[in-house]
């Protein structure tokens, strides 16, 4: 993050903070006159933006580029590896809560700025019950 701040670029990356508290950080140079003078970084707060999306049942989880679970609205999940706590299947992904695996559709969408994988899995369930009722398979 500093060596892109030092370059013109802004950096940016998280931070693991007092108590396992996160924040993104963004920083950029300060010149004076084409002359380095400083750096300044801004920190945010992830879990203040993963408030919001406490609104919702579904979880909610941001994945960096090493696979590591960054921002989640489900709190057992933060800073834990996607892999180790979820089962890619064919369409859909199961992720262990508590002491069951539970099975979602994964909708997910690429941050190119922040080069997180942004997941919100919708639980299946209930698409496998209406399927059953309606007279279709419960795997197709």
């Amino acid at each position: 993050m500093m060596i892109a701040a030092l370059e013109g670029w802004l950096g940016r990356q998280v931070n693991i903070l007092y108590g396992r508290k996160r924040a993104y950080t963004f920083a950029t140079a300060i010149r004076n006159n084409d002359k380095f003078v400083g750096v300044i970084a801004i920190y945010v707060k992830l879990d203040e933006l993963e408030d919001n999306w406490s609104l919702t049942k579904m979880p909610i989880i941001a994945v960096d580029k090493r696979g590591a679970i960054i921002m989640s609205n489900q709190p057992q999940l933060r800073l834990k590896a996607l892999k180790e706590v979820s089962t890619k299947h064919d369409k859909y992904i199961s992720l262990k809560q508590d002491i069951q695996n539970i099975e979602y559709i994964d909708y997910k969408r690429f941050l190119p700025q922040t080069g997180w994988e942004l997941h919100v899995l919708a639980n299946i369930a209930p698409i496998k019950i209406a399927r059953v009722f309606l007279g279709g398979s419960a795997h197709s």
